[in-house]
């Protein structure tokens, strides 16, 4: 995947200072950044390009486009007959990326994950056998992992 995205980044990215920036990706996850609206159709072209070569395609039907930090939606656009659609939040490896870059919504998402997660181990707080200390462990191994 780095080969792929070096070979996309002399078509794409963003400038700060000196320094480039082309996406942001893990394992086959992957958030092409651009600061041109009209670079978003040939930063998908050149990305299924490139991966082309290697058998794998990018699914354009799973693809959108986000403007981050700003709070304008950019317009879909059309890459090989195929409609990218344009969303204010989407989830990327977990974690919900806003446009507003207001963080709110991934707090309230973490703290419902753990809720649900100390309800599901109701049965743990409740026993009498275990000791507070082994509770306040799996706490900390369970809860604040999933919180934070």
């Amino acid at each position: 995947m780095d080969y792929i995205m070096d070979r996309v980044s002399r078509k794409v990215g963003i400038q700060v200072g000196q320094l480039t920036f082309m996406d942001i990706d893990y394992a086959d996850d992957v958030a092409l950044l651009v600061d041109k609206e009209e670079s978003f159709c040939t930063a998908l072209a050149a990305m299924d390009e490139e991966a082309s070569k290697f058998g794998l395609r990018v699914s354009l039907t799973k693809s959108k486009l986000q403007n981050l930090g700003s709070e304008l939606t950019p317009s879909p656009i059309i890459v090989y007959n195929n409609t990218v659609d344009s969303v204010e939040k989407f989830t990327y490896l977990g974690s919900i990326q806003s446009s507003s870059s207001n963080s709110g919504l991934e707090y309230i998402r973490c703290i419902g994950l753990a809720a649900s997660a100390m309800k599901r181990l109701n049965c743990i707080w409740s026993r009498g056998k275990l000791s507070m200390a082994t509770k306040l462990r799996i706490y900390s191994t369970c809860m604040l992992s999933i919180l934070l």
